[in-house]
């Protein structure tokens, strides 16, 4: 977290290829005292290298896209989507991570792809949300040693196979701050899950949860 962390009225940054875009780049910073649209402009290149992005998209001055897979047809982000946290796409594995129109993602987000994540549109991610279709490490303890070996660089060779299963979130959901979604989880259309929340489960639709392990509350509308 730092200064330009932000709620959704925070500066996000459309893609810098007219004069008005560039303009409002300018004048964004000159306004706020700081150069966080240099920021945007890196983030910008380095969703446009790594990702298929709609040209209609918006970037917060932290937002960062990393695919360790060749190609980047494997990120798909959709009309009007405002990214202001990180999604990445592992490269142990096949990971397709589509975001579907008008979705808000916050600061400090994470979003980790395997398999498949979903994330259906007017969805809202509120900052410090994690989301992730796998295990991160293997649970057989030399596995997990060898994993360490390998990300810090003291050997090489392809990371150990991790658990992996798909994400679905629907429409019209919201995700509460520093809520986590684990893998294999279906996420039903308008539903809510509570802050800090820990979501191991399928949620119907209309419904909030809250708690760890994340439990029916109420329907909401």
């Amino acid at each position: 977290m730092n200064k330009l962390h932000a709620f959704a009225s925070g500066p996000v940054y459309p893609l810098p290829n007219t004069l008005k875009n560039r303009l409002i780049y300018i004048y964004r910073s000159l306004r706020s005292g700081y150069s966080p649209s240099f920021d945007a402009i890196k983030s910008w290149r380095q969703f446009n290298k790594y990702s298929v992005i709609s040209s209609s998209a918006l970037l917060g001055p932290n937002a960062w896209c990393i695919n360790c897979k060749p190609g980047k047809g494997n990120i798909l982000i959709d009309e009007r989507v405002v990214c202001r946290g990180l999604i990445r796409v592992e490269s142990y594995g096949e990971g397709k991570l589509v975001v579907y129109p008008d979705v808000y993602i916050g600061d400090d987000s994470l979003i980790s792809c395997v398999e498949s994540i979903e994330i259906g549109s007017m969805t809202l991610i509120a900052h410090g949300v994690q989301i992730f279709d796998n295990d991160s490490h293997p649970l057989n303890s030399q596995e997990r040693d060898r994993d360490y070996m390998i990300i810090s660089g003291q050997t090489s060779g392809a990371r150990p196979k991790v658990n992996s299963a798909p994400i679905k979130i629907g429409s019209h959901v919201w995700l509460g701050f520093n809520s986590i979604i684990t893998k294999g989880v279906t996420i039903g259309d308008r539903s809510i899950v509570a802050a800090g929340s820990v979501v191991t489960k399928d949620i119907a639709p209309n419904t909030l949860v809250a708690g760890n392990p994340a439990r029916y509350i109420r329907e909401v509308e």
